[in-house]
């Protein structure tokens, strides 16, 4: 869907900066901002995600939680 939203020029330049340090396009950086700041106003999927988060702790293999976060990571279209 396209929009147009107005942003102080700063921040446009910062997101620039970001979108081509990430080798992304400014489309793909604002949604995924968009998305991630939707995700941590969302009580309901965080508590989920860190319900799940935790209960990988008591796993006996350490790596379980870290795939845990790696997967939110990778969740998040950079």
């Amino acid at each position: 869907m396209k929009t147009a939203v107005s942003i102080p020029n700063d921040l446009f330049a910062a997101g620039e900066a970001l979108a081509s340090r990430l080798g992304t396009s400014r489309s793909a950086l604002y949604a995924a901002a968009l998305r991630e700041f939707v995700a941590r106003h969302e009580p309901e999927a965080l508590a989920a995600w860190v319900a799940r988060y935790n209960a990988s702790l008591a796993e006996p293999d350490a790596r379980a939680h870290a795939r845990l976060a790696t997967e939110q990571l990778r969740s998040v279209d950079w």
